[in-house]
């Protein structure tokens, strides 16, 4: 907390990939994710709602690998970029209680690295764009800790190389990653006011 509304934030999230296996002899898939984030916003009422904007960077990097038919294929990505969102969050009466949401999109400037037992090693520029959204319930169990959860959805733009990772004729170069989520966050400095009490 810097004062006068504004604030700076860092997060970070990850995600497993699995595709799993269909059936004996098919291709498998599986891979992981993860992002973090550095972001600078100003908080401010407007009516009951307490709304953010934000901007800032983020960095992510997707690993993927596929078997099938005697060959192997990974596919790394990685990627910088500014991000901008916002928050919003609004108070249930007088209890601790409190719902939010908020959405945000990136476009990161990439590389992407292919590994082939049958093709070799190629590396090229891939960047991409990226949208998130989440709705959840929070409490305030203090002034400066809040804890909460909710329900989350990712969408990224060719994070993948769709010809590397065809080995079963049912891959995307896309990632549209959804699910429920938990939370917590804590606050430095003075604790946030807003119409002189402590924010959820």
């Amino acid at each position: 907390q810097c004062g006068n509304g504004w604030d700076a934030a860092q997060g970070q999230q990850d995600s497993g990939l699995d595709r799993g296996k269909k059936k004996a002899g098919a291709a498998s898939q599986n891979g992981d994710y993860w992002a973090g984030d550095l972001e600078f916003g100003n908080t401010f009422m407007w009516n009951m709602f307490s709304i953010r904007p934000h901007i800032g960077a983020r960095y992510a990097e997707f690993d993927h690998k596929a078997k099938g038919f005697g060959q192997t294929q990974k596919n790394d990505w990685w990627g910088v970029g500014p991000r901008v969102g916002f928050d919003t969050s609004v108070r249930l009466g007088d209890s601790g209680f409190s719902i939010f949401a908020g959405a945000a999109g990136s476009y990161l400037f990439g590389k992407m690295k292919e590994d082939s037992s049958f093709f070799g090693t190629d590396k090229k520029k891939a960047n991409v764009w990226q949208v998130d959204g989440q709705l959840g319930v929070g409490y305030e169990v203090t002034e400066n800790f809040t804890i909460g959860a909710g329900y989350r959805a990712d969408y990224w733009d060719g994070v993948a190389d769709r010809t590397a990772l065809n080995a079963d004729g049912n891959s995307s170069g896309d990632r549209f990653m959804h699910g429920p989520f938990v939370r917590a966050s804590s606050n430095f400095g003075a604790p946030r006011t807003r119409l002189g009490r402590p924010a959820a």
